[in-house]
């Protein structure tokens, strides 16, 4: 994957993230040693996803862009730069029938969770 030199950030691991008292990575290892559990679907915002990605917690991200405009956008500081260097790559995009471009990112060296390996069967 080639990350563009005029991304929005350049160190995007530096993106400062609200606080909320807990730390992905100790949500991640009590789950684990408390409930046996391996694989956690994680649904928030910006922040909640940056905190998860900044620790390098991901395996697989979907990225969701809706064709819709605000009257005042706030940035997401989502970008190409920060998946890269949570260690994900993206192995395809494309839109689906409402218009939503969607991108399917990957741990480096992982596959993707399907039967046949294809984006078009999971999601």
């Amino acid at each position: 994957m080639n990350v563009s030199v005029n991304d929005e950030l350049s160190n995007d691991m530096s993106i400062e993230t609200p606080t909320f008292g807990i730390d992905p990575t100790s949500v991640i290892k009590s789950l684990k040693e408390e409930f046996d559990i391996n694989h956690v679907m994680v649904e928030g915002g910006p922040a909640t996803a940056i905190s998860f990605l900044k620790k390098r917690l991901v395996d697989r991200a979907i990225i969701v862009k809706a064709p819709v405009a605000f009257g005042k956008p706030v940035p997401s500081k989502m970008s190409k730069r920060l998946m890269v260097n949570a260690g994900l790559e993206c192995i395809g995009h494309y839109k689906n029938a409402g218009g939503d471009e969607i991108e399917c990112w990957v741990r480096s060296g992982d596959d993707w969770p399907s039967e046949d390996g294809k984006l078009t069967s999971w999601p």
